[in-house]
């Protein structure tokens, strides 16, 4: 029993059991908060990562696509200025690229391979032969057994971008020499 100097206060001290086990409980406590919310930062910074990585895969998805869009509609301007020039002398499935002349503002094709696009795409086309079958015009593969006959007024046109690791791009479309030129 403890007294104070002026005898008008009395406290008692009492130890009880309880009171020892409960000693170090606030520490524990402590340390599984800081866990919990390590452990919640961690998995944070885990998602922010892929979401990232997504958001980047993403771009790159959007920028390939747009680019072989381009690329078609590169061969429809070759195909305007001169079917006979541009588009019918080339090589059916051989791959050309696409260079853009800044000095006279012109497309061309060439069979030797251009810088990366951005330092991450490889663009190619490629013009393919049609065949039409005779029984009533309609395009059939270059194997089918249907008699067939080879359109020179009309190419399948694949173009494709490449990146990364084994990412690419594919669009096919047809034209044809719709001004005879």
């Amino acid at each position: 029993m403890w007294m104070s100097k002026n005898k008008k206060q009395i406290s008692f001290r009492v130890l009880h059991p309880m009171f020892y086990e409960n000693r170090g409980f606030g520490l524990l406590e402590i340390l599984i908060a800081a866990t919990i919310l390590s452990a919640s930062l961690v998995t944070l910074s885990a998602t922010s990562q892929i979401t990232f990585r997504l958001m980047k895969v993403s771009v790159e998805r959007t920028q390939a696509g747009f680019l072989a869009e381009e690329a078609i509609e590169v061969v429809r301007i070759l195909r305007d200025s001169s079917w006979s020039s541009h588009v019918a002398p080339r090589v059916s499935g051989a791959t050309h690229y696409l260079n853009f002349n800044t000095t006279t503002n012109t497309w061309t094709t060439q069979t030797v391979a251009t810088p990366l696009i951005y330092d991450i795409f490889t663009r190619t086309v490629a013009f393919q032969d049609v065949y039409r079958r005779n029984s009533d015009g309609e395009i059939v593969d270059q194997n089918s057994p249907d008699l067939k006959t080879l359109d020179p007024d009309t190419k399948k046109i694949t173009a494709r971008v490449l990146w990364g690791a084994g990412h690419n791009i594919i669009i096919e479309t047809y034209i044809t020499n719709i001004f005879q030129n």
